[in-house]
């Protein structure tokens, strides 16, 4: 999983204003936690133990006083499904109980619910007037509480929003995010997609997914630690580690005929095999019931299966994570099997349309249709291994960050939301801009008179680039230059500059990493190794930057400007220049040259059989003309490029010079000669040292 840029600095450099404040100046906090069912709660739980860490310990100066409540509701309360609002007294056992459910499994009692659990949630959190409710994912139970709080301005923070599935819920989980102001999600997929529904990036955490923190801290010896045998003590048969299959498997809201077809060919595939099998009931969703009777038909035709299975209606989550850790396959539609059986390499069957969309870890085998005999192939060829552990929906300290943000978010602002247009969704038309720096913009807003209209701020990124496998010249970008590092020059004119928004570098060597930071640049990824051999595309390596900014950070520029570290004699305003020729320009890109003293038919090439042929075309007039009386001619410097993003990311079908970031509608602009050395091999840097020791 990419690093993730959720620090103060990151968020205050990406987004203006701030939002976030000194705790210590902030008034008592009071962060209301809705849990609906067990699954939910091993979320949550972590996210408010944080909290109340943050709240008590004795050395925090980042908290002066936060007040975490609880709401159970939904599931956790009926005694069917094992009363589970008892695991979540066991940490807070003030945990308010609400009775949301209406009786039945079907759609009609499902809408029933949430106008229930919004009149009893709008009651509630009247009386505890929190200033955050924090929710979960994508259940009816938390849109409930969303449109409560939304209705009571309250400010909501949605945990692991900006998903897909094949449910119903898919659609709750959406609007849910709509309704909320803040967004922590799992993966920078995610982020993106709540950015396109035009939500405020400043809002959106890359956090992971807060049960990660858990599963992190689980020990080879969590079987023994968590006491398992005997909490299966009163089965016919003895469960034994690494020797078992968990099945989870719920109903799909939006293909109720699907559920029970799935189940039926699941439940025939097991009593046939008679492997030993922990089985979960299924959830609240309608379509249980029928569910549970066909689970019954099996075991009534086959009485002898309690010699192998084992029902479970819950679990506490310390449990349920050694248990899913010791299984030697998992199977069924949860979302446990995509997103945290990865951590442990579990191979996974994933049945049906239920977590469609979803990102899915090599661990995971889909069969959307399935029959019996192809469950039971995947079964003997899967199960018992293991796969390596893959942690693309998580961090170790994800909790952590969910509760460090929820601490720290500034709420006395209101809740009013604006639309945030998604800029790489929407992309400009290739027109002229009017531009003004940064400087201009200021003094315009505070001299300009109510009617006057504002002018639009364009975001322009520094990118320098600099590889770590030089051959020419070992180590060239951090070789030392007159007492400095030579990418110190770049990074001090690129951070010189007026108009520039960051300067970021794109590396894969952490030393040039380490050096660039000393000097102030931000240095947000690493490139990966095969965008930095000798023969890897430029383009391809700025390519990716941007695709890494947009993923991690939702940030994409209007403008890129590429430099390159071996200019050492470059100055701002060279860059400031270039950058004004393409604001004032409809052109796609602006490249740095200098005047060539060389004549192009003067010039030549070796053919195969050794005779020099000429680049270009030689002619009598040409080769007797004085140099004075010729067409000035230009070469690229490679000081600076200005490229616009959308003509790089998103050229046209018919662009001519596809897969370079050089572009046919180029303008120049003209740097002295003596600013134009580019360094590249030893005697280049010789020339630059004198140049140095004694400028022209």
């Amino acid at each position: 999983m990419p690093a993730c840029p959720n620090t103060e600095a990151d968020k205050a450099s990406l987004y203006a204003p701030d939002k976030c404040t000194d705790m210590k100046t902030t008034l008592r906090r009071k962060i209301c936690v809705v849990t609906s069912n067990r699954s939910d709660w091993s979320k949550l739980k972590l996210v408010a133990i944080n909290l109340r860490k943050l709240c008590t310990s004795q050395d925090n100066q980042e908290a002066s006083d936060i007040q975490v409540d609880i709401i159970c509701l939904g599931s956790h309360l009926l005694h069917e499904l094992g009363a589970t609002k008892n695991i979540v007294k066991e940490d807070f056992p003030n945990a308010y109980e609400l009775h949301t459910l209406v009786a039945g499994d079907s759609v009609e009692s499902m809408t029933d619910s949430v106008g229930f659990g919004i009149v009893k949630l709008t009651s509630l959190l009247c009386a505890l007037k929190p200033n955050i409710v924090l929710v979960h994912g994508d259940r009816f139970d938390a849109f409930c509480a969303a449109i409560a709080a939304n209705m009571l301005n309250l400010t909501i923070a949605h945990v692991e929003g900006g998903e897909l599935s094949g449910t119903v819920d898919g659609t709750l989980r959406h609007a849910i995010t709509k309704l909320s102001h803040l967004h922590f999600t799992c993966t920078p997929e995610a982020a993106r997609r709540i950015r396109g529904m035009g939500e405020n990036p400043a809002s959106i955490f890359v956090t992971g997914c807060p049960s990660y923190e858990s599963l992190f801290a689980v020990s080879a010896t969590c079987w023994e630690d968590e006491k398992m045998d005997q909490f299966f003590n009163g089965t016919p048969f003895k469960l034994k580690p690494n020797k078992f299959i968990l099945v989870i498997m719920h109903p799909v809201t939006n293909d109720l005929e699907e559920s029970n077809t799935l189940y039926g060919s699941l439940l025939s595939c097991l009593f046939s095999r008679k492997t030993p099998t922990v089985m979960f009931y299924p959830n609240v969703d309608p379509g249980n019931k029928s569910m549970i009777q066909t689970l019954h038909k099996h075991q009534k035709a086959d009485p002898a299966s309690t010699s192998w299975l084992r029902l479970v209606t819950h679990m506490p989550h310390a449990k349920f994570t050694a248990l899913m850790r010791h299984a030697s396959a998992m199977v069924g539609n949860s979302s446990a099997g995509i997103r945290e059986s990865c951590v442990f390499g579990i191979p996974t069957l994933n049945l049906g349309s239920r977590q469609e969309g979803r990102r899915v870890p090599a661990n995971v085998t889909t069969l959307v249709k399935p029959s019996i005999r192809s469950i039971d192939c995947w079964f003997d060829n899967e199960l018992g291994k293991r796969y390596a552990q893959s942690t693309m929906y998580g961090f170790p300290d994800s909790a952590k960050r969910i509760a460090h943000h929820l601490s720290r978010i500034d709420t006395s602002a209101g809740q009013l939301k604006q639309f945030w247009e998604p800029r790489y969704a929407l992309l400009p038309p290739l027109q002229p801009r009017q531009y003004v720096s940064r400087t201009q913009a200021i003094l315009a807003d505070s001299t300009s008179s109510p009617t006057s209209s504002p002018i639009g701020r364009c975001k322009i990124l520094g990118l320098i680039t600099a590889r770590g496998g030089s051959k020419g010249i070992p180590g060239k970008n951090i070789i030392d230059l007159n007492g400095k590092p030579l990418i110190q020059y770049t990074i001090e004119a690129a951070l010189s500059s007026k108009q520039l928004d960051r300067v970021i570098l794109s590396t894969d060597s952490d030393e040039i990493a380490e050096v660039a930071q000393n000097c102030g640049c931000e240095v947000p990824f690493r490139r990966p190794s095969e965008l930095a051999a000798d023969d890897s595309s430029h383009l391809a390596c700025i390519v990716h930057a941007l695709n890494i900014l947009r993923e991690t950070e939702c940030f994409v520029p209007d403008f890129v400007v590429i430099l390159q570290p071996t200019s050492p004699f470059r100055k701002s305003i060279d860059i400031d220049s270039c950058i004004n020729i393409m604001l004032t320009s409809s052109c796609d890109m602006v490249l740095s040259v200098c005047e060539s003293s060389l004549n192009l038919s003067k010039n030549f090439y070796f053919a195969a059989d050794g005779t020099l042929s000429p680049f270009a075309e030689s002619t009598a007039e040409i080769d007797y003309t004085p140099r004075q009386k010729l067409l000035k001619t230009y070469a690229e410097n490679g000081a600076v490029y200005v490229l616009r993003t959308q003509s790089l990311l998103y050229p046209p079908d018919n662009a001519p010079n596809v897969g370079s970031f050089r572009s046919a509608d180029t303008k120049g602009y003209e740097m002295p000669v003596e600013r134009s050395l580019d360094i590249d091999n030893p005697f280049d840097l010789h020339v630059a040292r004198l140049l140095m020791a004694k400028p022209f």
